[in-house]
């Protein structure tokens, strides 16, 4: 083997070496971008996640909160009107003289009662 064959054989070693770390900088940097990408990927899945979940969850506190309303409206209402409807007739019987004055204070209190209930149950729904 002479010294010709020897240099060729450097090269070709030097060549081949050089091609080859060449090809594992292209395969790190390859991975290096998958991995951003699927990174990237899992970031975006995990926003949408969020987001729908946060939507379930303004829906149910919405209806939640009509539920209420309805429930304040319907069933306290009734009864709120139905005790003012009893203190009206107290005041139309005047039945009890010394006491008118206190009943109408009462109903007052009833039937502002019964406009904040209307009121609350309308901004919730």
């Amino acid at each position: 083997m002479g010294k010709t064959e020897l240099y060729l054989t450097i090269i070709l070693f030097n060549i081949f070496f050089v091609l080859f770390l060449i090809a594992v900088m292209i395969y790190i940097r390859k991975y290096k971008q998958r991995k951003i990408e699927y990174l990237n990927e899992i970031q975006l899945k995990n926003e949408i996640h969020q987001k729908e979940l946060l939507a379930t969850q303004l829906e149910i506190q919405q209806a939640t909160m009509q539920q209420i309303g309805r429930e304040l409206h319907d069933n306290i209402g009734q009864k709120l009107t139905l005790a003012s409807l009893y203190i009206q007739q107290l005041l139309y019987e005047n039945k009890v003289l010394e006491e008118s004055e206190r009943i109408d204070q009462v109903s007052q209190i009833i039937n502002q009662s019964l406009q904040d209930l209307r009121s609350l149950s309308k901004n919730i729904d």
